[in-house]
């Protein structure tokens, strides 16, 4: 049987395409946790260890979030995974376009507006969680998706020291 180039080319195609992880996607939700309370408003993101596409979410007042791999809530793809999480304060500012006059200008107002004493460690006020936490090398999060328990929790401390980073599965 002799195959064309125009065939060859169209199954090459083909198979690249099953590999670009659009496969199955698993609605999950998960809940984040740091220091045993509900962290509400963080942003969690599942990164894969095979460097195919990563899900992310926002966690609600509960804790609990749901990820997005393609569009919005609908889950993540089967595999390995570290977990970044990270949280904002809310005296951050979510940086705008200069040029959209409109955020600029809801920025200058929330600037005026915002009646909160200055943090002593400035650097410190940026990232409500751990920083270990946000680091794609040294986060000690890890989660299996499909999770043979459905366990979805991820916990934080505060209290982090060379010692003490919690481990996960």
């Amino acid at each position: 049987m002799r195959i064309h180039a125009r065939q060859a080319s169209l199954l090459i195609a083909c198979l690249a395409l099953t590999g670009t992880g659009c496969g199955q996607l698993y609605h999950i939700k998960g809940k984040v946790t740091l220091d045993g309370q509900p962290l509400a408003g963080a942003t969690v993101q599942f990164v894969p260890e095979d460097g195919s596409r990563p899900a992310v979410g926002t966690t609600a007042t509960d804790g609990t979030f749901t990820l997005t791999t393609y569009k919005p809530g609908d889950g993540v793809l089967p595999g390995e995974y570290r977990v970044l999480i990270s949280k904002m304060s809310e005296h951050a500012i979510v940086p705008a376009d200069p040029n959209d006059k409109e955020a600029m200008k809801a920025i200058m107002t929330q600037l005026m507006k915002r009646s909160a004493p200055r943090p002593k460690e400035p650097g410190k006020v940026a990232d409500m969680v751990p920083g270990v936490y946000s680091d794609r090398v040294q986060t000690p999060l890890r989660q299996t998706v499909p999770d043979p328990k459905g366990d979805y929790l991820q916990e934080l401390t505060s209290k982090l020291g060379p010692s003490s980073v919690p481990g996960r599965r």
